[in-house]
């Protein structure tokens, strides 16, 4: 029993680590094209300028007795140089407190969602340990369990994405377990013969049997739940 309840946690924290990568790895591709797109409008910016100032030489050159021409090249000049110097400002400040404000506003509903995920795995520490007596190691796991969520956090694109490819392939990994032992258990049990032998396991054996049809529908959920996922990450790297 024990045994089969550190798989349970290692496949609750191998799916809430794959989630959060997830959502990490989506979050860095948006700040990513974020920055591209400021970085073009810069250039972009850059470029009209150029052509402002060639125009107003050449303006000058030919019409140099025209001082309503010469003043609104000035004037022209001068809205681009501005718009340029707020660009820039901008470019620089997109790292920290544009893109930060950006992304805090699409973060709200993943911080729930990972809020919600940890209260889940608070539970189920809980109840493992009012079974084993020991509280303090519910207290160090959900100290490393923090430490993870902030490891998460810090992770650029490739490794946010290399973390969904590792903790879905663990949760398969379990669920492929889980899957094997609802299958071969039963032939197991009749090979055995371990109802007839062991008479006070029988209704232990007959409750594993009422609930093997709903361990093979949840595990196989996960499965294709954590491999949508990875496709769905990985068409998105692509795209962008």
């Amino acid at each position: 029993m024990k045994i089969f309840n550190t798989r349970q946690l290692f496949h609750t924290v191998s799916l809430t680590s794959f989630v959060m990568g997830v959502y990490s790895t989506i979050n860095g591709v948006q700040a990513k094209e974020l920055q591209e797109q400021l970085n073009k409008a810069n250039n972009r910016n850059e470029l009209l300028h150029a052509k402002i100032s060639d125009l107003q030489d050449k303006s000058i050159q030919s019409l140099s007795e025209n001082s309503q021409i010469r003043a609104s090249l000035d004037e022209v000049n001068k809205t681009f140089t501005e718009v340029n110097e707020t660009v820039n400002t901008i470019n620089n400040t997109s790292n920290s407190e544009v893109q930060s404000s950006i992304i805090e506003d699409k973060m709200d509903e993943l911080v729930s969602n990972v809020s919600k995920g940890r209260d889940i795995v608070e539970k189920l520490i809980d109840l493992i340990n009012k079974g084993s007596g020991d509280g303090s190691s519910s207290s160090n796991f959900l100290d490393s369990f923090s430490e993870l969520s902030s490891f998460i956090s810090s992770l650029n694109i490739e490794q946010s994405l290399a973390l969904v490819h590792i903790s879905g392939s663990i949760a398969i990994f379990l669920s492929l377990l889980t899957i094997i032992s609802v299958f071969y258990g039963n032939i197991i049990i009749s090979y055995l013969k371990l109802e007839t032998r062991f008479p006070k396991f029988k209704k232990l054996i007959e409750l594993r049997l009422k609930f093997q049809n709903y361990y093979l529908l949840l595990n196989i959920f996960i499965i294709l739940f954590v491999l949508v996922g990875i496709v769905y990450v990985n068409i998105i790297i692509i795209l962008h």
